[in-house]
């Protein structure tokens, strides 16, 4: 069935009308410290764009030169191209992203044309990682107070009954994980929701820290970083999900720039209904309203514009990308500007495209992907160059949702399995043949 499955996915990559495809890859070690590697092919069949799996392979030594023989091996052994491939997508790691020995440099040797791009959910997560200094000290606090009750069983089961007891809507506080991408966020919003709990329980064990609890400076830190942790968490939910192209993830990322430095502007004139934790705060402590946000308004100031800083590092001209792509999901009510007259061949096709009622017409019953590939015979400049983009892998989000899955097949009593056809029936989208594969099989005769 395996076998089968991937026949099929590899006859439709050959068989489509747009030449090139697009892969993405990742690794992780599993339950028995074995590397994993998971990759992913996305490709146009008849009017649509499929994302499939590809392979899941174990790496036998280093994850540098073996990564790309294994992917190499594949390609020979499936008739796959080199040549046909237009961009990988990979997680930033040194193994992936290595200019001389790693898989992009080792790729870029066979083919200096392909895009080897860092997932920009990877990028987005990177991009928000710092905290300033007070901000960074209430969020230790937070993980002090969380491994303090979480540490010990019995400590969670009495704060499990305490939370019962005041008819908290939660009853356990979460760890936090450095590599999980909601964590901080999920860990800060908890605390809030549970701190009278957390107040009661600590000044019940003889702990220093209920006095954090009535400090009304830390709780306002504490609500702002609740507050733009779920802002972050948003826009790292709107990256994930199959069928995410590299124009939707720049919209995100543009979005989120855009409100920071909107955020920053109300700052200034000392607004904060933005962040709405920390606005309810303010309120139910009025007395305290002009001192507690002088103290803190600089410091939300200085970590936006930190953030709005990294957000750039990690995504240079975003804002100019994302405008210069909207000819391609608006075709028809951008200005004719959006294709430059210097750009004769493509500038051409624009025009006679845009003249044309019936297409506007149908547009407006496609999505993007079908419209532009329906246009590769008539317009084939624009749609390649449409399909360039729209066929490319933004993230590495089906990688990581796989892991999940292969995870849950190799449990410590199945460390030897090799999970390569159990994830390919598990992890694609096409069905095996089952009548096919059944008439090639000699029936049981009667006894």
């Amino acid at each position: 069935m395996a076998s089968d499955i991937l026949s099929q996915v590899t006859k439709e990559n050959k068989e489509s009308s747009y030449s090139k495809f697009s892969l993405h890859f990742d690794e992780l070690c599993d339950v028995a410290s074995c590397a994993v590697l998971l990759g992913f092919i996305c490709y146009v069949h008849q009017d649509k764009i499929k994302e499939k799996f590809l392979l899941c392979e174990n790496l036998l030594t280093t994850t540098k030169k073996d990564v790309f023989n294994i992917i190499n091996s594949f390609f020979t052994k499936n008739g796959l191209d080199w040549n046909s491939v237009q961009q990988v997508s990979v997680d930033g790691a040194p193994a992936m992203m290595g200019g001389h020995r790693g898989l992009r440099g080792l790729i870029q040797a066979v083919n200096p044309e392909i895009s080897v791009d860092h997932c920009i959910i990877h990028r987005y997560s990177l991009g928000s990682k710092s905290l300033p200094g007070n901000l960074m000290l209430v969020f230790q606090d937070v993980l002090k107070i969380v491994n303090f009750i979480k540490s010990r069983d019995v400590n969670s089961r009495i704060f499990k009954e305490l939370c019962k007891e005041m008819g908290e809507q939660y009853q356990v506080l979460l760890y936090h994980t450095d590599v999980r991408w909601l964590s901080r966020g999920k860990v800060v919003h908890r605390v809030i929701e549970l701190r009278k709990a957390i107040q009661e329980f600590l000044e019940q064990k003889g702990s220093p820290f209920p006095t954090k609890f009535t400090d009304k400076e830390w709780l306002a830190r504490l609500c702002y970083l609740a507050d733009i942790f779920a802002e972050l968490n948003s826009g790292n939910l709107q990256l994930q999900g199959r069928n995410t192209t590299v124009i939707d993830a720049h919209h995100t990322v543009a979005a989120f720039l855009g409100k920071l430095r909107l955020w920053i502007r109300r700052l200034e004139k000392g607004v904060i209904a933005q962040f709405p934790t920390l606005d309810q705060f303010i309120e139910e402590n009025s007395h305290d309203t002009g001192s507690l946000l002088q103290t803190i308004n600089k410091e939300m100031s200085d970590h936006l514009k930190g953030l709005e800083t990294s957000m750039h590092h990690y995504f240079p001209e975003s804002d100019q990308e994302t405008a210069s792509l909207q000819w391609i999901i608006h075709p028809f009510s951008v200005p004719d500007e959006a294709i430059h007259d210097d750009d004769f061949p493509a500038k051409e096709e624009w025009i006679t495209m845009r003249a044309n009622e019936a297409l506007k017409i149908e547009f407006q019953n496609q999505n993007a992907d079908s419209f532009w590939i329906s246009r590769l015979a008539d317009s084939p400049t624009l749609s390649k160059r449409a399909l360039k983009l729209l066929v490319s892998f933004s993230t590495t989000y089906l990688c990581e949702k796989g892991f999940s899955t292969v995870l849950g097949m190799k449990t410590k009593k199945r460390t030897r399995l090799n999970v390569a056809n159990d994830a390919r029936l598990a992890l694609s989208t096409t069905k095996p043949r089952i009548p096919q594969l059944a008439s090639n099989m000699q029936l049981q005769p009667s006894h």
